[in-house]
């Protein structure tokens, strides 16, 4: 009986080891950030499908939104924010001999952002819900 409690024991201590880490932030809270800012993001799967701030990075394809109707927001969710590091050289090594357009890349916890104004004025609300997503951290 006690091998039996102590095997439960020890297969809750493991799962509950490989569950979601604490205080990573969520998608859902990426788009209240930005909402809370006052720009709404809304998911646009055909603007620029083929832009390479869409490109899979460390197994995860970004989840695309529009802001202010066209500009591109690309928001990855990945494990940690260690898989940040690595997504950051991997997109690096990936356009290394392209010539990428203006863009910003924030990173947050397990959350990597693209933001691309395309020529555009950059809103600088986006700069404001990632400073309060990463207030969310703490």
């Amino acid at each position: 009986m006690r091998t039996m409690i102590a095997l439960l024991l020890g297969l809750g201590i493991l799962l509950t080891g490989c569950s979601e880490q604490p205080g990573l932030p969520t998608l859902k809270q990426v788009e209240e950030s930005f909402a809370s800012q006052g720009i709404p993001l809304t998911r646009s799967p055909e603007l620029a499908p083929k832009s390479i701030f869409r490109m899979t990075l460390q197994g995860v394809t970004p989840e695309g939104f529009s802001v202010n109707g066209d500009q591109l927001v690309s928001v990855y969710i990945l494990r940690s924010a260690k898989e940040v590091g690595k997504a950051v050289l991997e997109f690096e090594a990936n356009t290394a001999a392209a010539s990428v357009e203006d863009h910003d890349r924030y990173e947050v916890g397990n959350v990597f952002i693209f933001y691309g104004a395309e020529g555009i004025q950059k809103d600088e609300r986006v700069d404001q819900a990632v400073e309060r997503l990463r207030g969310m951290l703490k």
